[in-house]
């Protein structure tokens, strides 16, 4: 969960000396385009373990190399620092309501990235899916 990714950068900053923290939702997408670029319809391929192409299940994170990092798509949903926030111009469809709009309330952080089963919308670059901080998401 979120608050287990946040632990484990304090425990990274400690040991290492450094200071290591999760992307912002805006870094990710730097990332991914530096190291990926192409979108899930674009790929002859998928670039790591997403849209079920490589494993059924999470892999070693050292096994799918993008650039100079690995797993930036796929493998496993990357927490990030941002709260989770209505993009520019959004608005609820009326039977549709209860998706996004109960996930504004300061409670909840972005996904990105697509997980090893990720296909279709979930394993291109914009999707973005929110989380409470404390949910577990094996």
């Amino acid at each position: 969960n979120n608050h287990e990714a946040k632990a484990f950068c304090n425990w990274k900053s400690a040991k290492a000396g450094g200071h290591y923290r999760l992307l912002t939702e805006a870094e990710w997408h730097v990332l991914q385009e530096r190291n990926v670029g192409e979108d899930q319809f674009e790929w002859a391929e998928a670039p790591g373990n997403v849209n079920l192409e490589k494993f059924t299940s999470a892999c070693p994170v050292d096994f799918n190399k993008q650039g100079e990092f690995y797993d930036v798509v796929g493998n496993v949903w990357q927490h990030t620092e941002t709260p989770t926030h209505p993009l520019k111009g959004y608005a609820p469809h009326a039977l549709y309501d209860d998706f996004s709009m109960p996930t504004f309330d300061g409670r909840h952080n972005i996904q990105v990235g697509g997980a090893w089963i990720s296909t279709g919308n979930e394993a291109t670059k914009n999707a973005r899916f929110a989380f409470r901080r404390h949910f577990y998401q094996p």
